[in-house]
């Protein structure tokens, strides 16, 4: 786009990126947001700097490629570990927690992340000094919000703080490791094991669903969730049949 001027751009050049970047292999949804960057930056132009131009161009370039499927918004997952697969993973993990050169606990953070279904990088981001043992709450700095960075007072529930308690402080952080190693190690097991399409953030997915099988509200999910509204948290929230049939019945 550096070679071109903001007059010549039509809604064939954006097509024409979308199809060389779904080329390259990447995905719709990426190529989807790729394009809504570039809008956004158009329809700053004329209001910011002066510049006529818009975005309705790339509008325009969307519109066509979502109607053939080159582009499109990501699809709710509805992906959750079985209690086999929840077994097998913590067996693994517990096979080679065994060996010297294993340095991240990464079976108890998986166990934390659906016990605490927070993000892994609020996990990995809690800090001792705001582990309130008392109240059974931790303060999360700094959190994701669709604005501005927040802090938020988060109620643990009791296998979470099983967890916490059982580690050993080693820093200021409660999990002092990098994000990016510890979905490597999962990536690795989860492959090692066969468990296919599985990913770390599902446990999260696991642990949500968990709370509201225990009958919790979405207001109390939400608290400890972070999510900031009921259509977000609603697609992370698949009650089980069996679980919601027994509550309905709990009185017959």
């Amino acid at each position: 786009f550096s070679k071109l001027k903001l007059s010549d751009m039509q809604a064939s050049t954006f097509s024409d990126f979308a199809g060389r970047r779904r080329k390259a292999g990447t995905g719709p949804t990426t190529v989807l947001h790729n394009l809504a960057t570039i809008r956004s930056v158009l329809n700053a132009a004329k209001p910011m700097f002066g510049l006529d131009v818009n975005g309705n161009a790339v509008s325009e370039a969307i519109a066509a490629l979502s109607r053939v499927g080159a582009v499109a918004k990501s699809k709710s997952r509805e992906r959750r570990p079985t209690a086999d697969e929840l077994q097998r993973i913590d067996a693994e993990y517990t096979r080679i927690a065994a060996y010297p050169s294993t340095l991240i606990p990464t079976g108890t953070i998986v166990k934390l992340a659906i016990a605490l279904p927070r993000r892994l990088g609020e996990l990995l981001g809690m800090r001792w000094v705001d582990y309130d043992k008392r109240f059974k709450i931790i303060v999360l700095r700094d959190t994701k919000h669709p604005t501005e960075p927040r802090d938020e007072v988060v109620p643990i529930p009791p296998e979470a703080i099983a967890i916490i308690e059982s580690l050993p402080v080693i820093d200021e952080r409660i999990l002092p490791y990098k994000s990016e190693s510890v979905s490597a190690s999962f990536e690795r097991v989860t492959a090692r094991l066969g468990i296919d399409d599985l990913h770390f953030h599902d446990l999260r997915h696991e642990g949500i669903s968990r709370l509201f099988e225990r009958g919790l509200s979405i207001q109390e999910v939400a608290l400890i969730s972070g999510h900031q509204s009921w259509a977000m948290l609603r697609r992370y929230t698949h009650p089980s049949a069996m679980a919601l049939s027994e509550k309905l019945n709990a009185a017959e």
